[in-house]
């Protein structure tokens, strides 16, 4: 997060930053005092911006919380193929990520303009210092046929300054994403019916293939929780 407050620091002044919106997604040990911290220092370094944050509640609907009806939609939807895509585990996992995730999206567009932009970003990430310059010119370089932008993917800065082809390239990950809000709509549109079937990380690009939409990639963020040099804590 500190990366993130400085690159803030550092935003250009023609770029205006209505709110900064933290999901608490927690299942158990919801007892996280550093989450704590980290709302009353933005609170405080950043009294423009409105820093708010949602602990949705947990939803048996959703299937994250141990239902047993989770093994029959999986069974349903994989088992048969003989060479299942998910383990129960990582199945829940996903469903629990995309039901935070839907949440979120949910709380922010209620009051966006047609104009505005949402960031989707992740704890585990790193700015760059200018990070936000960049995001200003792929606000500015949206066009009718981007299906997103995207300041975060892997292999890290592969792709730099680059429209990429939907077709050629898999840009899976909703960390680092751009979205307008017409983008945003489309987007819920499509995890409202599949969100039982697909991770949030891998249908929008799912998406930009079926509606042969670009991406366009300016890698300033680096989504360091998944990289295998940094050694665990």
């Amino acid at each position: 997060m500190k990366s993130l407050k400085q690159a803030l620091q550092h935003k250009p002044i023609t770029l205006v930053i209505k709110r900064i919106l933290f999901v608490k997604g927690c299942i158990v040990s919801c007892l996280f005092p550093i989450f704590n911290n980290i709302i009353d220092d933005f609170t405080k370094s950043f009294p423009e911006i409105e820093i708010s944050y949602i602990e949705p509640p947990l939803n048996k609907l959703k299937g994250i919380t141990g239902e047993s009806w989770t093994n029959e939609v999986l069974s349903a939807t994989w088992s048969r193929t003989g060479n299942p895509d998910w383990s129960r585990s990582k199945y829940v996992k996903h469903l629990t990520i995309n039901y935070f995730f839907e949440i979120g999206i949910q709380t922010i567009i209620k009051n966006m303009q047609p104009n505005d932009f949402v960031l989707f970003a992740e704890d585990d990430q790193s700015y760059s210092i200018n990070a936000f310059e960049h995001i200003l010119k792929l606000m500015e370089k949206n066009q009718q046929n981007t299906c997103f932008s995207k300041i975060a993917i892997e292999p890290y800065k592969e792709y730099y300054k680059k429209t990429i082809n939907t077709f050629e390239v898999h840009l899976w990950g909703a960390w680092g994403n751009l979205r307008s809000k017409n983008q945003i709509e489309i987007f819920l549109r499509y995890l409202k019916f599949s969100n039982f079937a697909e991770s949030e990380d891998t249908l929008g690009i799912y998406l930009c293939k079926s509606l042969n939409q670009t991406v366009e990639v300016d890698c300033v963020s680096k989504h360091f929780g998944r990289d295998i040099r940094l050694p665990k804590i």
